[in-house]
């Protein structure tokens, strides 16, 4: 499930992942909501390999292929070493700070983190489908905090284990909360 907002009224929609890439209608407004695919890993290599390409055919015309050639030699070093930085050296970090289960699960679900923090021109896809298995889990980790504070089960909010009427969720009665 992924969690879209209308953009016509606002309201937040929780949608099968499996529909990505089609036109759902919101309930709310009857409004469309066009899902967007991620954009494949070789498209955006293209779109980076385009612009050194662009950049060195005057001076190509000029001085030859050696140049051309040794552009996109540099290039694709540097593309490299800023993919293996940003993923070798991510996942150190996310180790030393605890936090690589976000990591695996964004790899999980086809992220990476070179690629999913270029920005247009090479990736014109919005953060909520480049971070959207990232968005999932600090959105399942809220639902868990509220649902701790109200002494509710981690799965109330699934409905497995939803009470009958409100007055028999835990707490709604104390004076002390807003």
């Amino acid at each position: 499930m992924i969690n879209v907002i209308c953009g016509s009224c606002g309201t937040s929609l929780n949608i099968d992942s499996q529909l990505i890439g089609n036109a759902v209608r919101c309930p709310s407004c009857s409004g469309t909501i066009h899902l967007m695919k991620r954009t494949p890993k070789p498209t955006i290599i293209a779109r980076f390999l385009t612009w050194p390409v662009i950049c060195l055919a005057i001076p190509t015309i000029l001085l030859g292929l050696p140049v051309f050639l040794g552009g996109i030699v540099a290039v694709g070093l540097f593309l490299f070493a800023a993919w293996a930085i940003t993923n070798i050296g991510g996942a150190i970090w996310c180790k030393l700070d605890g936090t690589s289960h976000y990591l695996k699960m964004w790899k999980a679900g086809g992220g990476d983190p070179f690629f999913d923090t270029l920005d247009s021109p090479l990736n014109n896809d919005p953060p909520s489908v480049r971070f959207q298995e990232l968005y999932r889990a600090k959105q399942r980790q809220e639902t868990v905090a509220v649902n701790q504070q109200f002494g509710l089960p981690d799965d109330f909010m699934t409905g497995k284990s939803a009470p009958s009427s409100v007055s028999e969720v835990p707490g709604i009665n104390d004076p002390n909360i807003i």
